[in-house]
Parts: structure tokens; C-alpha cells; sequence
């Protein structure tokens, strides 16, 4: 289950389950930023979604306007930061 929040700044998290038996989750607070990968893939999602009706036509993803965090993962000075935390004060901004 992945939850975006629109405040300032956008903000991501990502419930994922401990195990299948188990009724405990982790919630992944995902600190946005251009040297996220993660972020950066929940957003393409996110925006193939809402502004693509699900689908990219002939997988041409230049129809979509994700550049400005996309170039950054070709970058190999990425990296990634989660927390594991559930504050609000997100020290990764």
C-alpha cells in the first residue's frame, strides 16, 4: 500500500507486511528527493496512473512528464534513504 500525502514537501510512505502470518506492518517512510530512487519510482507510477489512464502507449515515456526525477537516477552519485521511523519530522528533507 503506498500513501501520498500533498504537503509541503511531498510526502511518501510504503506499508509493507513483516511476513504473512504475521498482523504487524512496517510503514517506510520514503524521504522525497531528486536521489531517491525509490520516490522516484513511486512517482512514475503515480503519474502514469493519474495522467495516462493506466498505461503508457507504445511504452514511449517521453508522453510522460517525469524527467526532472528520472534524469537524476542515471546519475551514479544516487542514493537511497529510508527511515524506519513513524515522526513526522522527517530529518531527510
Amino acid at each position: 500500500m503506498i500513501s501520498i500525502a500533498y504537503k509541503r514537501p511531498l510526502h511518501c510512505d510504503i506499508l509493507i507486511p513483516k511476513g504473512i502470518y504475521s498482523q504487524n506492518n512496517v510503514i517506510w517512510d520514503i524521504s522525497p528527493g531528486f536521489d531517491n530512487l525509490f520516490f522516484s519510482i513511486v512517482l512514475f507510477f503515480y503519474n502514469v496512473i493519474q495522467n495516462q489512464n493506466g498505461y503508457i502507449e507504445n511504452f514511449n515515456v517521453d508522453l510522460l512528464n517525469v524527467g526532472s526525477f528520472i534524469r537524476p537516477l542515471f546519475n551514479p552519485n544516487t542514493y537511497i534513504i529510508i527511515s524506519n521511523n513513524n515522526s513526522d519530522d522527517d530529518e531527510f528533507y
